[in-house]
């Protein structure tokens, strides 16, 4: 790796920055592979997951610049937010400085590869169904470049899928959604008790949740909502 190759010390700082003190005698040719090695860990932490395989495009030189003496700092550059996706091609510059001064920035292209165990479908399943760990199989892909990011957990209690899956569709986050006993824009009906005597009315739910939540809803006739907690489906009782 880059330590060992500069045979000093080298530190990970934010912005994917590497420093740290050079021999006395350093090669004023700067290898590509100490450059590819910056790279890769530079892009393990951007992401923030160790297990993927980084693979550069072969340069046809395998010195990268000329680097005289001195302390050695190489950055990566160009580097964009993902949104916790994994891209499957990365094209950036790395920075070549020596005693701060900016020495090159060389090009470099790398190919992502990013297998993980992920869920595919066994059957069709439509939407609002709720699913079973037997709906699905267990498959290892690479889902670098996927626009959507993979469901890598268990299959869940209580979800309902959000869209229709076809047989060997992945299941990805953005098709399940938490199960709830009142969603949004139910009439339900609304409990209060006051000594022995319980009223009870029709209102509209204007949040969603689960048993033992708390929701605003709004008794019909009302303009104003009061807060209550669901204690069965589509039943809520007011503080």
């Amino acid at each position: 790796m880059l330590a060992q190759l500069l045979t000093g010390t080298v530190a990970l700082a934010s912005g994917a920055l590497f420093a740290g003190p050079m021999p006395e005698r350093l090669e004023r040719q700067l290898p590509m592979s100490t450059l590819q090695d910056a790279a890769t860990a530079a892009i393990v932490e951007w992401l923030g997951t160790p297990d993927l395989r980084i693979e550069f495009a072969s340069p046809r030189q395998r010195s990268a610049a000329l680097a005289p003496a001195g302390p050695l700092t190489l950055r990566l550059r160009d580097l964009p937010n993902t949104r916790g996706l994994i891209p499957a091609h990365v094209q950036a510059a790395m920075e070549v400085r020596v005693g701060g001064k900016l020495i090159a920035v060389v090009p470099l292209a790398a190919r992502i590869r990013a297998p993980r165990p992920v869920w595919v479908a066994v059957r069709y399943l439509r939407v609002g169904h709720a699913p079973q760990p037997d709906d699905f199989r267990a498959e290892s892909l690479d889902v670098a470049g996927l626009p959507r990011q993979p469901w890598l957990a268990t299959i869940p209690q209580r979800h309902r899928l959000l869209m229709s899956i076809k047989p060997g569709q992945m299941l990805s986050q953005e098709m399940l959604a938490p199960e709830v006993d009142v969603a949004t824009g139910d009439v339900v009906t609304l409990q209060a008790q006051q000594d022995s005597i319980t009223a009870s009315h029709k209102a509209l739910a204007l949040q969603s949740g689960s048993t033992g939540d708390w929701l605003l809803v709004r008794p019909l006739g009302s303009t104003r909502p009061v807060t209550a907690r669901v204690i069965a489906g589509g039943r809520l009782e007011a503080r």
